[in-house]
């Protein structure tokens, strides 16, 4: 499962503990509704998030200063059997796959129930209902729901509380519920795994309720006989993702109903929001910091070019032949490179063939790249060997016993002449 998803389900479940004890009980809905939502998309774009800091353009300058006075082949990677440890991450990742086929069949499903009570019954035309709404009308028992400008309702209810439930279904409608069901379920899919998708769905749809209540209570329908038809309604089938009467719990919502007005002021605890997202942000990005931490630490480990080799990049100094002859320079780019017999193809397939994965390393789990400087010598032989960066001692000896055992190159050429050159071979260790 990629780092992206842990850190938005983590961000998902710090907001909707946030949300539970701070705005839940209050009673302006639609604050809370967006609120709801925004937090919900927050949690998706936060892990996105990276702090930049000095330390990057630090880093980056050290890559760039290394790769440029020395000469990078291809990294040369060894593979090993997965260990037990690896093989968890993998069914892991399949496991959360198969949750977000799952999901998606089952909005399938749902959807295809939907259309499919919508087609089937008949329309009607009504009085006080807006043109832009349709309202359909079964012949068999089912709860009243709406769905985007559709009102559902069985002929029975149609007959006996219509006002109030249409009513109810328009509050739905006119409010745009809808699309925040929509939103909810596209999070639900990717987050299928996290209790608290599951639990802001269902605040979420609370709220919805909540809001709906009102706006029939303000078209002057009578509260206390709109409480009774609410109760009475409780018992009934329901379509999962879409506004219904009977969608959230009586007791809440004819509390709520009830419930003093809050105090407008007291929704400014979102702003609470802001520093947590904060936190978050910094949070997402520590472990990038933490590497780049970790390689700043490999680079100081490389020493700087002596004084030597920066007099041979200097055209005037060079002319100086008795520093050019000098078998203590070490060239990093010369006019002719060194040559691998057979060229690079073959390098790569010399390490290939001989290349061993320690098994304590297969074991454990331990993977990476050893970064192994060497010099090819006048007379082509490999010498001064040196690991630059590993992520385990024991990657080290596998890789020096490799490079050790080849064979001779042809050397580098400058004016003509045989000299020394640095080379800096990548060793990818990796587990399948």
């Amino acid at each position: 499962m990629c780092p992206f998803i842990i850190k938005s389900a983590i961000c998902l479940a710090i907001y909707y503990l946030f949300y539970k004890l701070l705005l839940s009980r209050e009673t302006f809905h639609r604050f809370n509704r967006v609120a709801l939502v925004s937090l919900m998309l927050l949690s998706f774009i936060l892990p996105l998030i990276h702090i930049e800091t000095e330390r990057n353009v630090l880093a980056d300058a050290m890559v760039v200063t290394e790769t440029t006075l020395e000469l990078w082949l291809e990294p040369v990677t060894v593979t090993a059997e997965v260990p037990l440890r690896q093989q968890i991450i993998g069914w892991t990742a399949i496991a959360y796959f198969i949750g977000i086929g799952v999901c998606l069949v089952r909005i399938l499903m749902v959807y295809s129930s939907l259309a499919l009570a919508i087609r089937s019954g008949r329309r009607v035309r009504r009085e006080g209902i807006d043109e832009d709404i349709c309202l359909i009308v079964h012949n068999q028992k089912m709860a009243p729901f709406s769905w985007m400008n559709y009102i559902v309702v069985s002929e029975k209810d149609l007959t006996t509380d219509a006002e109030s439930i249409i009513t109810h279904e328009m509050g739905h409608i006119r409010q745009l519920h809808t699309w925040d069901l929509l939103v909810t379920e596209i999070a639900l899919v990717f987050q299928w795994f996290n209790p608290a998708i599951w639990l802001m769905r269902r605040e979420l749809q609370a709220v919805h309720e909540y809001e709906a209540d009102e706006y029939v209570i303000n078209q002057g329908i009578n509260a206390k006989q709109y409480q009774l038809l609410i109760i009475k309604k409780a018992v009934g089938c329901r379509l999962q993702s879409v506004n219904s009467l009977t969608e959230s719990p009586i007791k809440k919502r004819i509390t709520m109903m009830l419930r003093t007005k809050s105090n407008p002021w007291r929704a400014a605890r979102i702003a609470l929001a802001l520093p947590i997202a904060a936190f978050i942000v910094i949070a997402c990005s520590s472990s990038e910091s933490e590497k780049i931490s970790a390689e700043l630490e490999d680079v100081s480990g490389v020493e700087p070019l002596n004084e030597i080799t920066a007099i041979a990049y200097n055209d005037k100094a060079t002319d100086d032949n008795a520093v050019f002859e000098s078998a203590d320079v070490v060239f990093s780019v010369v006019e002719q490179q060194p040559e691998y017999p057979g060229g690079e193809k073959e390098l790569m397939n010399f390490l290939k063939n001989h290349l061993k994965y320690p098994a304590e390393c297969i074991e454990e789990g331990v993977q990476g790249r050893v970064t192994v400087s060497f010099v090819i010598n006048t007379d082509g032989s490999a010498s001064d060997f040196e690991i630059l960066r590993s992520p385990d001692e024991r990657l080290n000896s596998a890789a020096l016993d490799v490079l050790k055992l080849m064979p001779k190159w042809k050397p580098g050429m400058q004016r003509g002449k045989a000299v020394r050159v640095k080379y800096v071979l990548p060793v990818s260790f990796r587990l399948k």
